[in-house]
């Protein structure tokens, strides 16, 4: 290792060496912002699961939406893969635009994982 001929301090050693401190302050900072960003203090991951009765009375909570029906289907490692909603007003391209909004943010799950048909009123009663 270095050995130092004076006790004249780190910073005077590294600018003997041609290293500014403005760069090893930045460093430093960009060291520390890589272990905070990697212990995950984020909390990007705090979000509750929302129950299928409860994405049911969103979802019929919603402008046109009326009677709704909903399943949930979980991949392996239990996190939501698809969701399929059943409603009366489904036959209105804005219902569906409004439910695949809900439904896509709530779970964070893609249009192409989320179903949207009319329900058989008929079938119901």
């Amino acid at each position: 290792m270095w050995k130092l001929k004076s006790d004249s301090g780190f910073f005077e050693f590294l600018s003997a060496k041609g290293v500014s401190k403005k760069l090893v302050v930045f460093l430093a900072l960009g060291i520390i912002l890589l272990l905070i960003g990697s212990a995950g203090l984020g909390g990007a991951d705090t979000t509750e699961q929302v129950s299928d009765g409860e994405l049911s009375s969103m979802c019929s909570s919603l402008v046109g939406v009326g009677e709704c029906r909903v399943m949930v289907t979980y991949n392996e490692k239990g996190e939501v893969y698809a969701v399929a909603v059943l409603c009366e007003g489904a036959e209105s391209v804005a219902v569906k635009e409004r439910i695949y909004e809900l439904v896509g943010s709530l779970y964070g799950i893609g249009t192409n994982r989320i179903a949207v048909l009319k329900i058989d009123a008929a079938a119901q009663k």
